[in-house]
């Protein structure tokens, strides 16, 4: 919960409004990191969200994966390859710590692919 409100503030602050609470009403940046409208989106759609407008490298830092790796989870495939990844509980738990993303939220989707 930490790291979300840090990220729902300074989204908030970077768009001019003070204590980050009208930019995510407006934006649904609060529900799609809480869960909340998660449940029309794939497992794509849901880290591509999450990452906004930081970095692959850097984002898949943050999470403790690599930066290909993550790449081939938003895309849906391993352009190596052209296979759909593997993606493990451990890996959606790691996914789930960095963003707040509640992680049953995170399996229901990646189970559904």
């Amino acid at each position: 919960a930490g790291l979300l409100a840090r990220i729902l503030y300074d989204f908030g602050n970077r768009n001019g409004d003070e204590g980050g609470q009208a930019p995510h009403r407006r934006s649904g940046l609060r529900q799609i990191l809480t869960g909340k409208g998660l449940f029309n989106m794939s497992i794509e759609q849901i880290l591509k969200k999450a990452r906004g407008k930081k970095s692959l490298r850097r984002f898949a830092q943050e999470i403790g994966i690599s930066h290909t790796y993550l790449d081939s989870l938003e895309r849906g495939y391993d352009p190596r390859t052209g296979k759909r990844p593997n993606i493990s509980v451990k890996t959606l738990q790691k996914i789930s710590n960095a963003t707040g993303i509640d992680v049953s939220i995170l399996i229901s989707e990646a189970v559904k692919q």
